[in-house]
């Protein structure tokens, strides 16, 4: 759906997710084993009335990847290893499209696709921005003119997808700069026991989670209901790390594997449980 959300099913199915997940789950304050990084900027200007007034500058700061020079040992193409990324200063800013957010990007999630897209094995779709970056924190500044009023609502009166506004948002590609622009269903407001830098690696897994754990059915059909039970290969991954959290939110008994005694006490901690009956 992160890749593919341009069509309507999907970007209404993860439109549906976010503001159920907004409705339903208080995000933890530390979120283990993700890694973001902040990216400041300086272009904003804050007037002095209510609204934020914001000049949006024609180019920007993007982390992009410089493909190296020669080949290796077997004469293929070197492939770009992390001393390819470098900050340039004259990339063009994205223009907001009508069903678009604006974001000025305050941090940006680290993934393992940037990885391999820094490697030229996981191309961005066609249309889609180059530029690394596939989760973003940050506030807006602009707003598609397709952009419903009031979409998503932070509460029955209010919009947080308002000029000003603090968002964090699963990203089409182009995160890792300083500004990012993003389907409006893709932005969740972020809590106010959230910092930036936390928000920053929120969408990615969480939609993640909770497309396969509650929007998927299982072979029978059925899906996950509170009170059902869950093991969860990996548990101290990302992936798992959240989906352990997320399904404990929802009175889900959850068991989890992984690879050490050390990494089974951190899915303890996560709220995975114990079998008591073989003490796993």
């Amino acid at each position: 759906a992160r890749r593919y959300s341009q069509t309507e099913n999907k970007r209404l199915a993860i439109m549906r997710a976010a503001t159920i997940i907004r409705k339903s789950l208080s995000f933890p304050k530390r979120l283990h084993h993700r890694v973001s990084k902040g990216i400041r900027n300086q272009t904003r200007r804050l007037a002095t009335s209510t609204a934020i007034e914001t000049t949006i500058p024609e180019s920007m700061r993007a982390v992009v990847v410089t493909p190296p020079d020669g080949v290796d040992e077997k004469g293929r193409p070197r492939r770009p290893s992390p001393d390819a990324l470098t900050l340039s200063s004259t990339v063009p800013t994205p223009k907001v499209g009508p069903e678009e957010v604006l974001i000025k990007v305050e941090a940006a999630g680290i993934n393992r696709p940037d990885v391999l897209q820094r490697m030229g094995l996981y191309p961005p779709p066609p249309g889609h921005s180059d530029i690394l970056g596939l989760e973003v924190a940050g506030t807006i500044v602009a707003v598609g003119d397709k952009v419903p009023p009031g979409s998503i609502q932070s509460s029955p009166s209010s919009s947080y997808l308002e000029i000003g506004a603090r968002v964090l948002a699963l990203a089409n590609g182009g995160g890792y700069s300083e500004y990012c622009a993003v389907p409006y269903g893709q932005c969740l407001p972020i809590p106010e026991n959230m910092n930036m830098i936390t928000a920053g690696c929120v969408a990615e897994t969480y939609f993640t989670v909770w497309h396969n754990l509650f929007q998927q059915s299982n072979i029978f059909g059925e899906h996950l209901q509170r009170g059902d039970s869950i093991l969860i290969h990996g548990g101290t991954s990302g992936i798992g790390s959240t989906a352990i959290q997320m399904a404990k939110a929802f009175d889900i008994t959850v068991y989890a594997s992984a690879g050490s005694q050390e990494k089974c006490k951190a899915c303890l901690d996560f709220g995975a449980e114990v079998d008591e009956s073989t003490n796993d």
